[in-house]
């Protein structure tokens, strides 16, 4: 049986193709270069995303679903983008980076 009101768009921003770990929304507060301030102006993380200059960077206001996804993608622009807060978040991203950079070290 085919779902004939069924919208992929719509299942896609309710969250559905993600696997979320909780049910809240997190809210992230990132510092990004201008080069990813520009990819997430035109292709925002969630609605109601708020970027506001910083010097010459850019701080990041979102609140977006608390999923893998969201862990791969800032470990994917780890070079343009530092998570300031949730701390937990942010000390999560920065043991994966130590983990990952240890199996660079002689």
């Amino acid at each position: 049986m085919i779902d004939e009101d069924f919208s992929l768009e719509t299942y896609v921003q309710q969250g559905e193709m993600g696997v979320a770990r909780n049910l809240d929304k997190l809210a992230i507060k990132l510092w990004v270069t201008p080069v990813l301030a520009r990819i997430l102006d035109e292709t925002p993380l969630c609605e109601g995303l708020v970027i506001e200059p910083k010097d010459d960077d850019f701080l990041i206001y979102a609140s977006v679903d608390d999923t893998d996804e969201l862990r791969h993608w800032l470990l994917s622009v780890c070079n343009h983008v530092t998570v300031l807060e949730l701390l937990t978040l942010r000390e999560e991203i920065k043991e994966t980076l130590r983990d990952s950079l240890s199996w660079y070290e002689d």
